[in-house]
């Protein structure tokens, strides 16, 4: 590493974790999709972190297809009879390791499932080797069993089986989101965190290193574990205070898709191009981007966003590509995309197609149509799917247009709370912004990714606010609001847009957080003498 010369500084050098996967374009499964996937993780093993034990990882997982005929042959033995394919639900969840604590949850769990009108089928004890792990990562270790959940076949069927599996899924999410919040009035929650829970998806994770992830689950050596997709992140924590912004942004993006939105629609809001003054972008396009942009700020990142429904399966770089990742298109039909390149050894001759992510562009593979989708064509289908032109023509409103107010209401210490609520700010504005503002008289400066220059050798300054992804330097400009049902009436103004309302309280990343999960709870906003 470079020694520190001017204004470059070692100590502010910070890793980034490993992403990637591989997919079958046409969708066909096999244990050779999850063997090459386990090989990109191990190849991203440098990208990770370790504690004070080198076998002690930071964290590390994988996501894949629902392999239906191995949990049908070693749930059999254990008297658990599974519906159809797709009619199910199963996921990994981590529990405490005293047998009462276990139970415990087990009754909440059966009792919140049954109230949802779903039923449990079972839980089976997941087959782990602990050899390979460290002391600290042995210690902190839950138990771990995968939960089954069966659809009742009243529920099923009708004119639109994509619904139904839709309302199936959204159902799984409500009764994690339910168990969520029961388990954390319980003193064991600290011991309980469900990793996913879906009907198209499951997720073999842990406190471990690229490497582990193999030997401690036994069940990915099975050749009936089969997948055409095979998602892997190597975690490499990046300390964040309050909770993980992956996390958030995994909370944010699972929600809108839940609310009914196609995953490349909920990327595209959350991580729009530039657009504001690309005169090459078509009229459609820009409006839906300013639409969107009226309900939510964009994510800026830097980040490598690699994202599945278990059916599709892509990935975008934030708008400045501050975190560059290659994928390669094999002619076998397998795409392989990473943080690097080099993650599979693939014959020069068998390659089709090396290309890279671009910023502001989306790469997407959908396996139910066995095609790797364009860019352009993604974005043309979402730009036509409404008429956000003739929206924001009737309904948006400037705010340099509106009449100046009359009066204001005298400002008062018991009103702080909710004023703060309307202009928007967060816990981590005021612990993080403010509060050294007002201790130190200082401007905090903060950054998750800018392509300003230094303010030592820039002649002018600009104010720091906090945006969804981290600490973004801008000016802060008056709050605007905007309704979320039909073509709302928008406030809106070029440089501030409403922050989002969403409150998500945890997530299911493929990334591996620790054994014991420090669960996020949304912001709660507190007036400036309260300790928080």
């Amino acid at each position: 590493m470079p020694t520190m010369s001017g204004l470059y500084d070692s100590r502010h050098e910070h890793d980034a974790c490993g992403v990637g996967f591989v997919v079958h374009t046409k969708g066909y499964r096999s244990h050779a999709v999850i063997e090459k996937g386990l090989r990109v993780l191990v190849n991203l093993l440098h990208r990770g972190a370790c504690g004070c034990e080198a076998n002690t990882g930071d964290g590390a997982g994988i996501l894949l297809q629902m392999p239906d005929r191995f949990l049908r042959k070693v749930t059999a033995s254990l008297g658990i009879a599974l519906p159809p394919a797709d009619q199910y639900g199963a996921g990994l969840v981590f529990l405490p390791r005293q047998a009462a604590e276990r139970d415990q949850i087990r009754r909440l769990v059966d009792q919140i499932v049954a109230e949802e009108g779903l039923t449990v089928l079972g839980w089976r004890p997941v087959p782990t080797d602990d050899r390979s792990l460290g002391a600290s990562a042995r210690a902190a270790k839950p138990a771990m069993e995968q939960l089954f959940i069966g659809c009742r076949e009243s529920a099923i069927g009708g004119d639109d089986p994509a619904g139904d599996r839709l309302w199936f899924e959204r159902k799984l999410y409500v009764i994690r989101k339910r168990v969520e919040h029961a388990v954390d009035g319980l003193p064991l929650a600290e011991h309980f965190y469900i990793a996913s829970l879906s009907s198209k998806t499951l997720i073999y994770k842990g406190m471990l290193t690229a490497d582990q992830i193999q030997p401690t689950f036994p069940d990915l050596l099975d050749r009936d574990v089969e997948s055409a997709l095979a998602l892997v992140h190597q975690r490499f924590s990046t300390n964040r205070e309050g909770g993980s912004d992956t996390a958030t942004f995994d909370n944010v993006l699972e929600f809108l898709v839940m609310a009914g939105r196609p995953l490349p629609h909920a990327i595209l809001m959350m991580i729009p191009e530039p657009w504001a003054g690309n005169e090459s972008m078509s009229p459609q396009l820009k409006a839906f981007y300013e639409y969107h942009a009226s309900l939510m700020e964009p994510w800026d990142g830097p980040a490598s966003i690699a994202f599945t429904d278990g059916t599709v399966i892509g990935a975008v770089l934030d708008r400045n590509g501050l975190r560059p990742s290659r994928y390669y298109v094999t002619k076998d039909d397998l795409v392989i995309m990473a943080s690097e390149v080099g993650v599979l050894d693939i014959p020069p001759e068998d390659i089709l197609l090396k290309e890279r992510l671009h910023p502001g562009r989306i790469f997407l593979v959908d396996t139910a149509q066995g095609r790797i989708v364009s860019d352009v064509e993604i974005k043309r289908e979402l730009a036509a799917a409404q008429p956000y032109p003739r929206w924001l023509a009737e309904h948006l409103v400037n705010i340099e247009d509106l009449p100046r107010a009359e009066s204001l209401p005298a400002p008062s210490h018991e009103t702080v709370l909710r004023r703060q609520q309307v202009f928007g700010y967060t816990q981590e504005d005021l612990r993080i912004l403010l509060g050294p503002m007002a201790a130190d008289g200082e401007e905090p400066l903060g950054s998750m990714g800018t392509a300003r220059s230094r303010s030592s050798i820039r002649s002018s300054t600009t104010m720091i606010s906090h945006g969804s992804a981290g600490s973004r330097l801008r000016s802060r400009s008056p709050p605007e609001r905007a309704e979320s049902v039909g073509p709302p009436t928008i406030l809106a103004s070029d440089r501030s847009r409403f922050r989002s309302s969403l409150t998500p309280t945890k997530t299911v990343p493929v990334s591996s957080d620790r054994w014991k999960i420090s669960k996020q709870r949304p912001a709660r906003l507190l007036p400036p003498d309260t300790p928080s």
